[in-house]
């Protein structure tokens, strides 16, 4: 049987290193600057699409879409292909989401110049634009490859398909 003082050590010793580990992987996957930077730049352009939206009469109720993204579609229409998650949708439009495509990229090996190829559904605009914020972030050329349908609120408005959201954003830089 163990003294209860070595006892009372021994566990304080093991829960100091346990948070010692657990600091080292909680400040190993903070975001960099660069990337603060790079989710900063995808919510002003999801502000952006939000406001360009409300202007011309197009935008979700706040009820669809609570963090204003600007990307939430309708439930249905003549482009929706499938049902689709509006939870889905809103989780997708986490600018977080640019910083999970720049290191995957980086895991991957790209450098700045080579293309990639980003081929999707207009389903998650949200995820569409963070892929292509964090190509051009890290230098890459992005190869979209886009369909123009898209399951129950992704970019399914017969008038706001993704083509004409990512011409709105490359209008406005």
């Amino acid at each position: 049987m163990m003294n209860p003082t070595r006892l009372a050590h021994l566990k304080f010793v093991l829960l100091a290193v346990a948070m010692i580990v657990l600091w080292h992987l909680a400040a190993s996957s903070l975001p960099s600057e660069e990337e603060q930077a790079l989710a900063e730049r995808v919510r002003a352009a999801q502000k952006h699409v939000a406001a360009w939206r409300t202007a011309n009469g197009t935008n979700a109720t706040h009820e669809h879409d609570p963090g204003g993204c600007g990307l939430i579609g309708v439930e249905w229409s003549a482009l929706t292909t499938t049902l689709g998650s509006l939870e889905a949708k809103r989780t997708a439009c986490d600018p977080l989401w640019a910083i999970r495509f720049h290191r995957w990229y980086e895991k991957a090996g790209l450098v700045a110049g080579d293309t990639v190829a980003i081929y999707s559904s207009a389903s998650f605009p949200g995820l569409l634009l963070s892929a292509v914020a964090a190509a051009e972030a890290y230098g890459l050329e992005p190869l979209l490859v886009v369909s123009l349908g898209a399951s129950s609120w992704g970019a399914n408005r017969l008038d706001l398909p993704w083509p004409v959201l990512g011409l709105e954003l490359r209008r406005a830089g």
